[in-house]
């Protein structure tokens, strides 16, 4: 099974390799020297696309972001506000990658843009719960000292 983020990301490399004009030769050796990969179908990480990403546009590529689409059932702007506010609270890290991780832990995404209605709400319910926690070890940390 194929999720839509994969199938993003395969979208986006394919359209950096038309319009860099790459043979399939030196498509393959970015894919292996950026991420490790032979072929976009190999990439796991949201790592290993932001590396090749990274490659294609120190080649030129530039990216031209097509009007917001909405898609039914994605998680509202409200809500991945809510979300990132929460981590900012809650969490020990405070890191874009801690974020990233936490949402793969609760909702198995491995961006807040990737969330649908549902999981937005569990993981919203799940920050609530680490804030909580977060604010009742702060007094505890303040009177230790």
């Amino acid at each position: 099974m194929e999720s839509l983020q994969k199938q993003t990301w395969m979208k986006l490399i394919h359209t950096a390799r038309r319009q860099l004009n790459l043979d399939d030769e030196a498509y393959r050796s970015i894919l292996q020297g950026a991420a490790g990969v032979a072929s976009s179908k190999d990439l796991q990480t949201s790592n290993q696309f932001d590396e090749v990403m990274k490659a294609f546009k120190n080649l030129g590529f530039r990216y031209r972001q097509k009007q917001e689409v909405i898609l039914p059932n994605r998680a509202s702007k409200a809500q991945i506000a809510y979300i990132k506010k929460l981590w900012d609270l809650g969490s020990r890290t405070k890191t874009e990658a801690g974020l990233r991780h936490f949402l793969q832990r609760i909702a198995h995404v491995d961006h807040v843009n990737f969330l649908t209605k549902q999981q937005a709400s569990a993981v919203i319910l799940a920050l609530q719960d680490v804030t909580k926690k977060a604010q009742k070890e702060e007094p505890n940390q303040d009177s230790i000292k």
